[in-house]
């Protein structure tokens, strides 16, 4: 399995950050939560047919994600940030969906990856 595959790199990330886990485990947390009110903000963005506010909030997923290797969450706020720039938010229910499953994965791989203690 390559490490596209994986939720986030972790191997790498830990490397770009010098392997200062305390630093890595709270750059995650941080990220952690940030994402969490995100999401909340992008659901009733969705529900009120806010496309600039899902759209900015999907953005700022998607670089913090790229910036910590986590790919797969960056995709699934990239496609959330085109529905939003085609005006086509009848899917954004279902994208935030997609982004807080792809969350929810990328925390229980963190949680469970034996360098980091979270």
């Amino acid at each position: 399995m390559d490490s596209n595959s994986f939720p986030i790199d972790i191997e790498h990330e830990l490397k770009e950050f010098g392997n200062n886990v305390e630093f890595f485990n709270d750059l995650l947390n941080d990220f952690f939560k940030q994402v969490e009110k995100r999401i909340s903000i992008m659901e009733k963005a969705a529900l009120d047919k806010d496309a600039h506010t899902l759209k900015v909030q999907a953005h700022a997923i998607k670089g913090g994600a790229v910036n910590l290797s986590a790919n797969i969450l960056s995709e699934a706020a990239y496609n959330i940030e085109d529905i939003c720039k085609k005006g086509d938010l009848d899917k954004s229910v279902e994208k935030i969906e997609k982004i807080r499953n792809e969350f929810s994965i990328l925390k229980e791989y963190v949680r469970n990856h034996s360098s980091l203690k979270l």
